[in-house]
């Protein structure tokens, strides 16, 4: 008599111990498998990522210990070739550390919750390993039941990265991180050093976009065994060629906002020549594969992959070409698209600056008069140790602007007389061609270097002139001009300005606009040289910095108040936002009544009062309520 075998009821590490290793590559187990959330919106799919794929099995190459990858914008780098390949490996070989590791804490937070978390709890075979278990929901480390722990360390905390042994190690954006850490340290040599104890089962991945040429990703590229390149397939002929920028195709007159919304880019393919649309493009990369640089090395330890953003089928051709259009011209925009598109390392800028004879040439015959296209002016004014030193800048539609007037009030800071003369210098009005006379209708004066508290007393209660304290912020990112905030010793409305940003717009103007019209700047003849050099006294260089490309100024002589003045120009026009067709509209009225008892500061008012305000919002005073007063008999 036989008896029914008894079901043991297998706890989820035993069942890991006991399962049979899957066979499938990383690709095939993630199509099957990878779950990046709730529903099938959320299904990882090999299809949508041809060239992510190949890259994963290429990094699950048995002799592979260190992959370095250079990835392209919204290629899926991240959750394929980082989370996917983890989540395939836990499962197969589950049971020693991993160790994930981001640039600093935020990013850490918001790649961990956003997309580990989700994987861990929604993909079902790790479902079964407890990763929906609180445990495995910590930050600094998620314990699965097959005995593997998932560490988490960012590049700033140099703790986080050298607390535990890891057999696999992912550093995502890892040529961004700052060089050092505590003591010295190398943060990517930290990483690396995780791995020292498994010598010949480590999985070291690095994953970044570009940066600088000769920067870390560059460096690690170097030391690779071979690089691996994508070649598509054409559809059409079957030619297989590494896709590359130069076959692009667009129209010669169409606008870079056309393109991207008429889908007017293609692709040509240089061995037939037909041009390639988007839908051809993905079947292209869909039938593609990696190409080795060197075939003879059939077991390399170390590989590079490199992946463009033009491999995605989330990136549209003509969104690529009209994102290079749009950044010609502008160095910072140019080097992002290297980085971002191409996947290429660009040259790191050592540094540019306008050179002063140039665009002293630009000088012109006009003024003092103020010419007939321009319709409001501007002043900055500087403050020195022994001086204030102001611009006047006449603005026309477009902010094509003409330099006006400088001058310089000399004196001791701390007493009232220089202060006096700048609030006189303020008042007062300039001629126009139409006969009529311009005030002054906005003023930025720099609070943030020399005697703070005395322009702070002297801005105080003139915000109703539109005489406004500024103060330089050097923030990359920084808007032209901020929001006014009131945390100062003078309690004033104190507006930040973006230095970066007002250097660009004005140096761009001054290089890349040659025409009289929109954006050209005007200097009258009698600027004098030292006024050009100081325009021209900083240079500018850009750099990656907190994952991003930053535009650093730095001067290149002692003294550079011309510049300044510029910066504080552009925030007074900014603040100002002036309605420019209906000042011009007013200055035509007045030359062709000559009504000279039509004051035009009126109309300036009356123009800019409504619509030239600044964009910071005013308080309204509240209101109180009369008490009514009398006795009983009295009240109704």
């Amino acid at each position: 008599m036989t008896t029914a075998a008894q079901k043991i009821n297998w706890l989820p590490g035993e069942k890991a111990v006991f399962a049979s290793r899957t066979k499938l590559p990383p690709s095939q187990w993630c199509d099957e498998h990878l779950q990046l959330g709730k529903g099938p919106a959320k299904k990882w799919r090999a299809s949508k990522a041809p060239a992510v794929a190949k890259a994963m099995d290429l990094q699950a190459m048995p002799s592979v210990r260190k992959s370095t990858t250079a990835k392209g914008v919204q290629i899926g780098g991240t959750v394929g070739l980082g989370f996917g390949f983890l989540a395939w490996d836990t499962v197969r070989n589950g049971g020693d550390n991993a160790l994930v590791a981001l640039g600093d804490e935020k990013a850490a937070n918001k790649l961990i919750s956003g997309k580990l978390h989700p994987m861990l709890k929604h993909t079902e075979p790790l479902q079964d390993l407890g990763g929906d278990k609180p445990r495995a929901q910590e930050l600094s480390g998620m314990e699965l039941a097959n005995g593997t722990t998932i560490y988490t360390g960012w590049a700033r905390s140099i703790n986080t990265l050298s607390s535990q042994d890891c057999r696999v190690v992912i550093k995502e954006e890892f040529s961004k991180w700052n060089e050092s850490v505590g003591h010295g340290s190398n943060a990517s040599a930290e990483c690396d050093a995780r791995a020292d104890t498994y010598p010949d089962t480590c999985k070291i991945i690095e994953l970044s976009t570009q940066g600088p040429k000769g920067g870390p990703l560059d460096q690690s590229l170097a030391e690779a065994d071979v690089i691996y390149r994508y070649h598509v397939v054409c559809p059409h002929c079957g030619d297989s060629h590494e896709m590359t920028f130069e076959n692009f195709t667009w129209p010669d007159d169409a606008t870079p906002n056309q393109i991207q919304r008429e889908k007017l880019a293609g692709y040509a393919c240089p061995g037939c020549g037909v041009v390639w649309d988007d839908f051809e493009r993905d079947l292209a990369v869909q039938a593609g594969d990696y190409v080795s640089s060197d075939p003879s090395v059939t077991k390399p330890v170390h590989i590079g992959i490199i992946i463009p953003g033009w491999l995605s089928l989330y990136n549209s051709l003509s969104k690529i070409v009209a994102r290079w259009l749009r950044a010609q011209g502008n160095k910072t925009k140019l080097m992002a698209w290297h980085n971002l598109y191409a996947a290429e390392s660009f040259e790191e800028d050592q540094g540019e600056r306008a050179d002063w004879q140039e665009v002293a040439k630009r000088r012109e015959k006009y003024g003092p008069i103020v010419p007939a296209r321009a319709c409001v002016l501007t002043c900055a004014v500087d403050v020195q140790d022994d001086r204030l030193e102001m611009e006047v800048v006449a603005w026309g539609k477009g902010e094509e602007s003409w330099g006006i007037h400088t001058e310089i009030i000399w004196g001791t800071m701390t007493s009232v007389h220089p202060w006096q003369k700048l609030d006189d210098f303020l008042r007062r009005k300039f001629k126009h061609e139409s006969g009529a006379e311009l005030p002054i209708a906005c003023t930025c004066i720099d609070t943030g270097g020399h005697h703070t508290k005395q322009a702070y007393r002297f801005v105080k209660n003139k915000f109703h002139r539109r005489i406004y304290g500024v103060k330089g912020s050097s923030k990359h990112a920084a808007p032209l001009v901020g929001r006014p905030t009131t945390s100062n010793l003078g309690k004033i409305r104190l507006f930040p300005v973006g230095t970066n940003a007002a250097k660009e717009a004005i140096m761009g103007r001054i290089k890349d606009i040659e025409k009289h019209g929109p954006g050209y700047t005007h200097f009258p003849e009698y600027y004098d040289d030292e006024y050009f050099k100081q325009l021209c006294a900083e240079k500018v260089t850009r750099k990656w910095k907190g994952g991003a490309i930053v535009a650093i100024w730095e001067k290149v002589r002692a003294r550079n108040e011309a510049i300044d003045l510029r910066v504080y120009n552009e925030a007074a026009i900014a603040l100002l936002n002036p309605n420019y067709d209906k000042l011009l509209a007013a200055l035509e009225r007045y030359a062709d009544t000559e009504a000279a008892d039509a004051p035009l500061m009126n109309v300036n008012k009356k123009a800019a009062g409504d619509e030239s305000a600044p964009t910071a919002p005013v308080k309204k005073q509240k209101t109180r309520k009369r008490l009514r007063t009398g006795g009983f008999v009295k009240r109704r």
